[in-house]
């Protein structure tokens, strides 16, 4: 098996993918495109039905369409408000944890530091929060403090999933239907967020943010979600994470993952 007879293979697989997930990873971190893009793939000025949204309106573009999507919302913090963000975080940062076993600790696939920021903390993440709302039609009251991270040079993070899965790690306020994740820097090489099964790769650039979906209509893991955060060659890396639980928003879920989450709170 040439997968196990490549030591460096090993070395940077830590979660044990296939080789064929792997593969497509690397290649997408060297800007390599794999997929045609998607035929209704575009970039519009959105609304989404808000009056107060008509004199700045959200530019949304669906680099991926189909059963999973992928978005990408263009300039959709300024740079004070970036800056502003990584200021606040700057004297929080710790050893980055990631969700493992029900809790979280610090694992060797993600090299970063990372620091949690309440949603009301100031005027500026309140702002922040109420657009994160109206751009995707989510309610936030259930989703997890904004967790922004810095990845410094060979920072990365493995391929992995965003939701939970196993109903007894589950909190009561359900799995992560959604993932929103701001770019609060340039990054001069390097640092895309790829996704090996869905052939696409996001580079990151200042004040966009990208939104994808990580569980399916019925609550279960969408396992197409599958990415990592590639590493960072030249320069450094600073995201804002904000993950969307499934309470709050039982009107995207079919009846049996809106039963699953209602057995939680019993």
């Amino acid at each position: 098996d040439a997968q196990k007879d490549d030591p460096y293979f090993e070395q940077e697989n830590l979660l044990k993918h296939s080789k064929s997930d792997m593969d497509r990873f690397r290649k997408l971190c060297q800007g390599v495109k794999l997929g045609l893009p998607s035929p209704d793939a575009d970039c519009r000025l959105e609304t989404f039905g808000m009056p107060q949204l008509l004199l700045k309106p959200i530019r949304v573009e669906h680099i991926l369409t189909g059963r999973q999507e992928v978005m990408v919302f263009r300039e959709f913090a300024s740079v004070a408000e970036c800056q502003h963000i990584r200021d606040v975080a700057a004297g929080k940062l710790q050893r980055a944890v990631a969700w493992t076993g029900g809790e979280f600790q610090e694992v060797n696939y993600r090299i970063s530091t990372a620091a949690w920021l309440q949603p009301d903390a100031d005027d500026v993440l309140k702002r922040i929060h109420l657009r994160m709302a109206q751009a995707t039609q989510l309610n936030l009251t259930s989703a997890e403090q904004l967790q922004v991270s810095n990845y410094g040079l060979g920072g990365h993070y493995e391929p992995h999933y965003d939701y939970h899965g196993a109903k007894k790690d589950l909190p009561k306020t359900g799995d992560r239907l959604a993932t929103f994740m701001m770019y609060l820097s340039e990054v001069e090489q390097g640092g895309y967020t790829a996704f090996p099964r869905l052939k696409v790769a996001v580079e990151p650039q200042l004040g966009d943010a990208v939104y994808w979906k990580d569980l399916r209509p019925g609550g279960v893991g969408d396992e197409l979600t599958l990415h990592g955060g590639c590493p960072v060659l030249v320069g450094s890396k600073h995201v804002a994470n904000k993950w969307i639980h499934e309470e709050g928003n039982k009107c995207r879920l079919l009846p049996s993952a809106r039963r699953r989450l209602e057995n939680l709170n019993t």
